[in-house]
């Protein structure tokens, strides 16, 4: 396995995908964060949004499904449509290995993605604006909580791409992300309070979306308004057995979906 993995971070540095998403990656907050920068200057306001370098630690942390969809799950394909995998198998390495060097390779995209946009925004939100309290309990376990929940997406991605073993298994993977946010419609319809809780943390859109905001649901969760979940205040930490909800939830959510996907790959003939 040692060698599948020199091969694969050989070729990720060569892969112009990754490059291109990460620049883009870079770029967006760097755009987001000036533009803000230059209107609040136009109209001679005070920075009101972007006021604090930990409002834009989270900038990019929405948007990487998409990219971690489209970097890795492509790198996936490429392998497959140079026969790159079948060429591994007839070599004598074990589909299991195969696999599991494609999701450490997607991982460490996933985390270079995940830090290098945070430290981009971090510092711009710093220079531009004034820094705040970016060390705070707060920002260290959304940040942290942040990694198992990203690795999910990319544990998604890498099964749906090792399935359809072509591209349309990584746009299939964010798709799936998209679907499940809508799935919030059916959990508000839910009467019983644990499962709907149960289900709101487990769904990774829905972590995502409480790493964002950095707000986690109530331990009884109600109608805010009309569509809404009602929420606790803003950077709030979970208390109790809730603190451990999200990355509990989402290694979970990681092993089965990792399972699934070599035990498919195992007995899926690669051409």
């Amino acid at each position: 396995m040692h060698n599948l993995l020199n091969e694969s971070f050989a070729r990720l540095r060569k892969n112009t995908t990754f490059k291109v998403c990460l620049i883009i990656v870079i770029a967006i907050p760097v755009l987001l964060i000036s533009l803000e920068k230059i209107l609040l200057r136009a109209y001679n306001e005070d920075a009101s949004g972007f006021n604090a370098a930990d409002e834009c630690l989270f900038l990019m942390t929405g948007m990487l499904p998409l990219f971690i969809a489209i970097s890795p799950g492509f790198f996936i394909a490429s392998d497959f449509r140079q026969n790159t995998v079948r060429n591994k198998i007839i070599c004598g390495y074990s589909r299991t290995s195969i696999y599991m060097t494609n999701w450490i390779t997607s991982v460490c995209i996933t985390l270079i993605f995940h830090i290098v946009s945070t430290i981009v925004s971090m510092v711009l939100g710093s220079v531009l604006f004034k820094a705040g309290d970016i060390f705070t309990n707060e920002n260290i376990y959304y940040s942290l909580v942040c990694i198992p929940v990203l690795i999910t997406f990319t544990s998604i991605t890498v099964a749906m791409t090792m399935t359809l073993k072509n591209a349309a298994g990584a746009i299939f993977s964010y798709f799936i992300h998209e679907i499940l946010a809508l799935f919030n419609i059916v959990i508000l319809l839910i009467d019983s309070d644990e499962l709907k809780k149960f289900l709101c943390y487990f769904l990774p859109s829905n972590q995502l979306n409480m790493i964002v905001s950095r707000n986690y649901l109530a331990a009884d969760i109600t109608m805010d308004e009309p569509g809404e979940l009602m929420s606790v205040g803003r950077y709030a930490i979970p208390e109790d057995f809730d603190a451990i909800m999200l990355p509990l939830y989402a290694v979970i959510l990681t092993v089965a979906v990792t399972a699934l996907g070599i035990w498919h790959f195992n007995k899926k003939d690669v051409k």
